[in-house]
């Protein structure tokens, strides 16, 4: 399937931002699984005084919230990462995808 509009990337980017638990929403990897379902894998930095059960609870806000204002968004993949070792990774993924 085809990612997710920048449209749609941007607003879960800035969902995930305002969050107070969210130090940093690193970036996303979506694909179309259907016409109106996305599945999103988001990278954030959280605040690194949370305990486990804070960060649980921010990724059940952010859950509930982007199933409110953005159900198209039908399966989202937290990955708690620093903002560093995502931009790392990031570049050998996003190189695979360009044209010659």
């Amino acid at each position: 399937g085809e990612p997710a509009s920048p449209e749609v990337e941007r607003k879960v980017l800035v969902i995930a931002d305002h969050d107070p638990a969210v130090q940093r929403a690193n970036g996303i990897l979506s694909v179309h699984i259907g016409p109106q379902e996305i599945v999103a894998g988001l990278s954030i930095e959280f605040e690194d005084h949370l305990t486990a059960p804070e960060i649980e609870a921010c990724v059940e806000r952010l859950e509930a919230r982007l199933k409110s204002d953005m159900p198209e968004i039908t399966r989202l993949f937290v990955k708690p990462q620093a903002t560093g070792t995502w931009e790392r990774r990031r570049k050998p993924i996003a190189g695979a995808f360009e044209e010659d």
